[in-house]
């Protein structure tokens, strides 16, 4: 196992391909339709979603990642002897994600003083809320596999994470207005 550790959240919307390719980490977001809750990229596949948002007559909601469940992930990497670990989240202008895992990270720290040292915890604002942070990600996580250093990783985030652009196309209309 690499001691860095890349870990994104599901709005990134990196291909199930290239998580496994370049063995990035995934935290799935809840996502609520109506009375129904599912957890993204668990109970439900990209294509899956949007076949669920064709049959849902509303908008659907979704839920922060949770200090908690940071803390976890913490507690689970610095175990597994992950050195180093980066993650890079939702926008924090729109979700609280971003500013519970830097809470999490105080936490984390606050309760296990021993692992300071042991685990360096880095934290990237995504500011955006799909793949405009999901390919700084993959850039990252493919310097990892080639063996860089944190300095030239978190270097290559910084400015992959700078250049904000994005195309897209409407599949549909439903949404738009």
């Amino acid at each position: 196992m690499s001691k860095i550790q890349i870990i994104t959240d599901s709005a990134a919307d990196i291909l199930v391909e290239d998580v496994a390719k370049y063995s990035i980490e995934v935290v799935p977001f809840k996502v609520a339709m109506g009375d129904n809750s599912y957890t993204s990229n668990v109970d439900f596949t990209n294509d899956e979603f949007y076949k669920m948002l064709d049959d849902f007559e509303g908008i659907p909601t979704t839920s922060q990642i949770t200090p908690f469940e940071f803390e976890e992930l913490y507690a689970d990497k610095h175990n597994q002897g992950v050195e180093e670990l980066i993650l890079v989240l939702i926008n924090s202008k729109g979700s609280a994600t971003y500013n519970n895992a830097i809470m999490a990270r105080n936490n984390f720290f606050e309760e296990n003083p021993d692992a300071e040292g042991d685990i360096n915890i880095h934290i990237f604002d995504g500011a955006g809320y799909n793949g405009i942070y999901g390919w700084p990600v993959i850039e990252a996580a493919k310097l990892v596999q080639e063996g860089a250093d944190i300095d030239t990783v978190i270097s290559c985030l910084k400015e992959e994470l700078s250049k904000k652009q994005i195309y897209f196309g409407m599949y549909s209309l439903k949404y738009a207005g």
